[in-house]
């Protein structure tokens, strides 16, 4: 049974026209397309309607969002492959059983197989970050807050006494010197800039990073 909206026009059909068809056929102006709407014609196949009503600022602030997502499911992706950090101040304890494990890796593919379909269909940017520019800024990054264990800094949160102050100030400098050595050593693998209005030219290979998955050791 063909259910009409009482100007002739199946409600059937309404739901697959264009907003210049429902004017043609029933002489009114619609309403701006909703988001259900986008995404029906998005699926019927409707030409130019997705690319009249999804702007670049969408498809960044989508693509944005998403990669935020994706990022953490690697972390996610490692722990679940019986991953965890073993540092001096800073330790993981992956307690996950091979149960929990499992039911984590099949979800990480479901969402995954989500943000595959979006990014074919709605043309996401794809967020490449570059590990050697990303261990340079979190070094320069830290550095004010080493520096800021000095004695004199730390008076703030009261006295130092004299016999940590020199002990403070050397720890401080030697901390902040390993992490400029290591900024250094980075920042020769990172992507030269693109040129002044011309195509950015090829990066030299990026430093391995020192984590790894499945719970390896990172060799010396």
């Amino acid at each position: 049974m063909i259910v009409s909206n009482g100007d002739g026009v199946p409600r059937n059909c309404l739901r697959l026209m264009t907003p210049t068809v429902l004017v043609r056929a029933v002489g009114v102006v619609p309403r701006p397309p909703t988001a259900r709407w986008v995404l029906l014609f998005s699926r019927r196949g409707v030409g130019g309607m997705a690319g009249k009503t999804m702007n670049e600022n969408h498809i960044r602030a989508i693509s944005s969002t998403l990669a935020f997502l994706d990022k953490a499911l690697c972390d996610f992706e490692q722990w679940a492959d019986g991953y965890q950090a073993q540092g001096v101040l800073y330790r993981e304890e992956n307690r996950l059983p091979p149960k929990a494990r499992d039911a984590i890796r099949a979800e990480i593919h479901r969402i995954r197989a989500i943000l595959a379909e979006m990014h074919d269909r709605l043309g996401l940017a794809v967020k490449t970050e570059d590990v050697a520019t990303s261990i340079w800024a979190w070094c320069w990054t830290a550095m004010a807050p080493i520096e800021e264990l000095e004695a004199r800094h730390l008076r703030a949160y009261g006295e130092v006494a004299p016999k940590y102050r020199v002990y403070l100030d050397s720890q401080s400098a030697q901390l902040a010197e390993c992490l400029r050595e290591i900024a250094t050593v980075a920042s020769r693998y990172r992507p030269a800039p693109p040129p002044a209005g011309g195509a950015r030219r090829s990066a030299p290979p990026a430093v391995p990073p020192d984590r790894k998955s499945h719970g390896e050791t990172p060799k010396g």
